[in-house]
């Protein structure tokens, strides 16, 4: 098989989910950097790849994939684990992508983590980035100050409602992670995306721990439990610090 080609840029929180499960499964891939700052992903060339002109994307042969719960759903069933084979000799030999990630063999727990993913997209993600671009972008929702303070101000309460829901839920459920005792795609992908509230919000602020102490514990508990965390988010981490400190 010709090798797994990702186009990538390492502040973009879907282009981690992606990586994650890659190095996670030791899946043999080409990382291609793709510029967001610069508008290269609208260009010409990338635009035949993904015609959205967003990150990231996957090419595996004839095939161009884009929207990262897509490409990690489609990971996890093509690099899936070979039962025949001593699991000392799949560690270090055949790429593999744990089970646990989004089970084959469970089509509730499956269409559970399907349900967040599809409620991340859909509830989550819109008041995010109403947030998140236009301090990252240097975008305006609206040329008159007062109206685009008003659209940011809706997005940060927003947040602050389904993020209320996932405390509820963990609540709730007694699990540690959104589907279970397991992390999963769902749990990747939501912290992902919190995560990169803090590049504009303070931690605390965030995550508000004495109103969602659930919510406070699954935060923490993903990144423990996700290999390759800190390598994959160093960059993020990084242009955080910098941000702090005002370079």
């Amino acid at each position: 098989d010709s090798k797994l080609q990702l186009y990538y840029h390492p502040l973009s929180a879907p282009c981690r989910f992606v990586h994650i499960l890659l190095l996670d499964g030791n899946v043999p891939f080409e990382k291609i950097d793709v510029d967001l700052f610069s508008g290269q992903q609208k260009s010409e060339e990338y635009l035949k790849i993904n015609p959205n002109g967003t990150l990231p994307s996957l090419v595996d042969g004839d095939l161009a994939l884009w929207e990262s719960h897509a490409i990690g759903k489609y990971l996890v069933d093509k690099v899936s684990t070979t039962p025949y084979l001593p699991f000392c000799l799949i560690l270090l030999v055949v790429p593999s992508i744990p089970d646990h990630w989004y089970p084959r063999n469970d089509r509730a727990k499956r269409a559970l983590v399907d349900q967040w993913l599809d409620w991340h997209n859909n509830t989550y993600r819109p008041p995010h980035q109403l947030i998140i671009r236009p301090p990252i972008f240097n975008e305006k929702h609206h040329p008159d100050e007062q109206v685009h303070a008003y659209v940011v101000d809706g997005g940060r309460k927003k947040i602050d409602q389904v993020l209320d829901l996932v405390e509820r839920h963990l609540t709730k459920t007694g699990n540690r992670f959104l589907v279970g005792s397991e992390v999963t795609l769902a749990d990747i992908g939501l912290h992902l995306q919190v995560l990169m509230l803090t590049f504009i919000v303070d931690k605390k602020e965030v995550v508000q721990a004495e109103k969602r102490p659930h919510f406070a514990a699954w935060y923490e508990s993903v990144p423990k439990s996700v290999p390759h965390w800190e390598e994959i988010n160093a960059t993020f981490y990084a242009a955080r610090e910098d941000k702090k400190k005002g370079k």
